[in-house]
């Protein structure tokens, strides 16, 4: 289980390199060491995650944090307007919130109902759009012969974490 306490390590090791952030291919962004400091001492030093936690962040800073916490940490975060709650521990089940079909999830094997429950796992090739969605998987058994979890990118607005 993915826990936060590293994601303030992970940022204060990531200022201590001292370099920009550039994703060159799938997301096409730089953001700079400036930026990331700027960031850092306005939203997260502060930050304790003894539980989730919530930030409120300005409009001109909304994307960038949502960025690095999806795509770069990998949190999982709910957001509302400008309020950003960061989980302490990133979930292990999903619930469908919103029917997943071939008209809203184009690449999806099959409909995914309200109420079903999904398991996080690794994208094992990486074609996960952090951005949009997590990978999910209907089981976390292998696929027979072999080692990989099949798994779907499910975006944010068609699940939530399972109470269990």
């Amino acid at each position: 289980m993915k826990s936060t306490i590293s994601l303030i390590q992970n940022y204060e090791k990531l200022l201590e390199g001292g370099v920009d952030l550039n994703y060159k291919r799938k997301y096409k962004r730089i953001i700079t060491f400036d930026t990331l400091s700027k960031l850092y001492q306005t939203y997260f030093r502060h930050l304790s995650f003894i539980a989730n936690e919530e930030i409120t962040v300005s409009k001109d800073d909304k994307d960038i944090v949502i960025f690095l916490l999806r795509v770069h940490f990998r949190q999982w975060i709910e957001v509302e307007g400008f309020n950003i709650t960061v989980y302490k521990d990133f979930p292990q089940q999903f619930e469908v919130i919103k029917e997943v079909n071939k008209y809203n999830h184009y690449f999806t094997p099959r409909t995914f109902v309200v109420g079903e429950v999904l398991f996080y796992s690794n994208s094992v090739y990486g074609s996960c759009n952090f951005l949009n969605g997590i990978p999910l998987a209907e089981s976390l058994e292998p696929v027979e012969g072999t080692t990989i979890i099949a798994t779907t990118q499910i975006n944010y607005e068609y699940i939530k974490p399972a109470t269990i």
